[in-house]
């Protein structure tokens, strides 16, 4: 038994993965599926989609600017060009460390 209905699965979905809400057609499109793995479905295309790249990078630059660690910072600072900020985004999109 689900622990959400499917309109409230679609919103935290979207909102946990990518950032955003989904757009009107995405959530009528999942409503009215009738599919029984929609769910996993779901999933898997909001991983696809460089929304999920773009925002997890966002996230994990933030945590290593914010957790203090000298060598972190310098790092940070000497970043030409957001250097870390790009080795982030690749390491997201390539599923890795």
């Amino acid at each position: 038994m689900p622990q959400c209905d499917d309109a409230e699965f679609i919103r935290r979905a979207h909102l946990d993965l990518i950032g955003v809400l989904p757009s009107v057609d995405e959530v009528q499109a999942f409503l009215t599926s009738k599919a029984a793995d929609k769910r996993a479905k779901l999933i898997d295309a909001l991983l696809d989609r460089p929304e999920y790249v773009d925002y997890w990078s966002l996230k994990w630059s933030d945590l290593l600017r914010s957790i203090g660690a000298t060598s972190v910072r310098r790092a940070w600072k000497a970043s030409p060009d957001g250097f870390v900020a790009r080795c982030a985004r690749i390491a997201a999109r390539c599923n890795g460390p």
